[in-house]
């Protein structure tokens, strides 16, 4: 049995990497995380554990890449997820192209899907919503402010069901919103 540490193989792969690279070891995990590699994958390269990567790498300043920096990151051709269209005059992700528009990955990715291309993949999102329902129930205005007195001491069920007049009618009224009560 030798007495030599159990870290000693990852010793010898980060001379390794020194000599390959004639950089020191931190450089060269700079420069991989500025090209869009993650630490994982670094330490599947170099066949060491992440704690290995992070071990080398410590107080070297080195930012590895988050996930949207991965979605966008060519790394050499290598990620065929990224997509990349033109928009807005430069080649852009399908992930930046949401990030800059303000809407969701999932439309635009839809989108594109459709065959939508440039400024169409980043057009606003049109909200259907919901039409406001409108009481026609016949009453006059003086017969709305009476509804409404009773409103404001009572209930609104109460008033409701005195009156026969649904809850959103006298709530619409309440709020000012008399287009709503024909």
């Amino acid at each position: 049995m030798s007495n030599e540490p159990s870290y000693a193989p990852q010793v010898n792969v980060k001379a390794r990497v020194e000599r390959e690279y004639e950089a020191p070891v931190v450089e060269v995990l700079r420069a991989m995380a500025e090209a869009g590699w993650e630490q994982w994958q670094v330490a599947k390269e170099f066949g060491v554990s992440t704690s290995a990567i992070r071990r080398w790498g410590r107080g070297g300043g080195i930012r590895w890449p988050c996930p949207k920096v991965r979605l966008n990151s060519l790394r050499n051709g290598r990620d065929k997820s990224a997509k990349k269209v033109e928009y807005k005059g430069a080649i852009r992700t399908l992930a930046e192209i949401a990030r800059m528009s303000g809407i969701s990955y999932t439309t635009v990715c839809r989108r594109h899907s459709k065959g939508d291309r440039g400024e169409a993949l980043g057009r606003p999102v049109k909200h259907s919503g919901k039409r406001p329902k409108i009481y026609d129930l016949g009453h006059s205005w003086s017969d709305w402010q009476m509804i409404l007195e009773v409103a404001e001491k009572k209930t609104l069920n109460a008033t409701s069901r005195q009156f026969g007049v649904p809850l959103g009618a006298i709530t619409a009224a309440q709020r000012g919103e008399w287009f709503r009560l024909v």
